[in-house]
């Protein structure tokens, strides 16, 4: 059995990383534990392999105090919770790997003054590029325990068949772009609306955001949304299941829409594969992790922060 620990039990993000991972490997069960429920409990409900627990944090270290005494792991894999290590590397039978999928480096930087590096077994990113800025902030000696593992795509959900009108309710001849993520301020939430002011009115924006327990930022985007005049032209989708995520990747496909990527830093860009995946053209600010897609002709790439470059490139006006 292989565990892993995460903080936050949503739809997406790292909980679809671990949803990925478990799918793609039916032969191993997996226990994993969560102190936060963020509308994903139902996540792993078709996998039989995947048993998930939401452990409150005062709870926790009992909790794994437990489960080390009643049971051994192939694997312990922890995601961004570095203080939780301290207690398990105390135990010498316990190998613990430790995973950064963070894009902001500051975040990673907090995360590594935490960890007891010398005592975890492993330390793996999901790119070569985040390896490349891990390596700039560890110290040399525990370089050869970095290891790059790419996230999967769950092709079982995100592939060119199934459902594709998601979207029939909107009026003929209207285009989407699909932005999802969190509204924060390196996913770039806040050039979808200066997008949308560059492109004509048949251009409309799905936002598939995550739930927000600060309404701070979402009522920033809504003000900037006003401030743009698009706000008609914006529909809100909040906290989406992976399924329904892939039925509006393929429904914009069919209706010749985009995927748009705002993002400023990413440590994988897991949307982007997926919208691909789908069938779904993208444009996103160019960053060095879309290396992977070289030879992509689905994927257009425009200067970071280019409102200008982005809104032409989804109207055909580029190549």
């Amino acid at each position: 059995m292989k565990l892993l620990l995460y903080p936050n039990c949503s739809n997406g993000g790292v909980t679809a990383v671990i949803r990925s991972r478990a799918n793609a490997d039916k032969e191993n069960t997996y226990l994993v534990v969560f102190t936060n429920d963020r509308g994903g409990r139902h996540s792993f409900d078709d996998l039989d392999n995947v048993t998930v627990r939401i452990v409150p944090d005062f709870r926790l270290g009992a909790f794994l105090t437990y489960l080390f005494n009643e049971y051994v792991f192939d694997s312990i894999n922890v995601f961004s919770m570095p203080k939780i290590v301290e207690q398990m590397v105390q135990r010498d039978e316990l190998a613990v790997t430790y995973e950064f999928h963070s894009s902001n480096m500051s975040i990673v930087e907090k995360e590594i003054s935490q960890l007891p590096l010398d005592r975890v077994a492993s330390l793996v990113v999901p790119s070569q590029e985040m390896k490349s800025k891990l390596s700039e902030r560890l110290p040399k000696r525990l370089l050869p325990r970095l290891q790059v593992v790419p996230n999967l795509v769950d092709e079982f959900v995100f592939n060119t068949n199934g459902r594709s009108d998601r979207l029939s309710s909107l009026e003929e001849g209207l285009i989407p772009l699909v932005w999802i993520g969190r509204l924060e301020a390196s996913k770039g939430a806040h050039f979808v609306p200066r997008v949308l002011a560059q492109l004509p009115e048949n251009y409309v924006a799905i936002m598939i955001v995550s739930l927000e327990s600060d309404p701070t930022r979402f009522d920033r985007f809504l003000a900037e949304c006003d401030s743009m005049g698009v706000a008609h032209r914006c529909h809100i989708l909040m906290d989406l299941q992976q399924q329904t995520v892939a039925e509006f990747y393929r429904s914009a496909a069919a209706r010749g829409g985009w995927l748009i990527s705002t993002s400023l830093m990413e440590s994988f860009g897991y949307a982007v594969s997926e919208a691909i995946s789908c069938g779904l053209r993208v444009a996103a600010f160019e960053l060095p992790v879309w290396s992977r897609f070289e030879e992509e002709p689905k994927l257009v790439q425009v200067d970071a922060g280019s409102v200008v470059q982005m809104a032409s490139a989804v109207a055909g006006k580029v190549s």
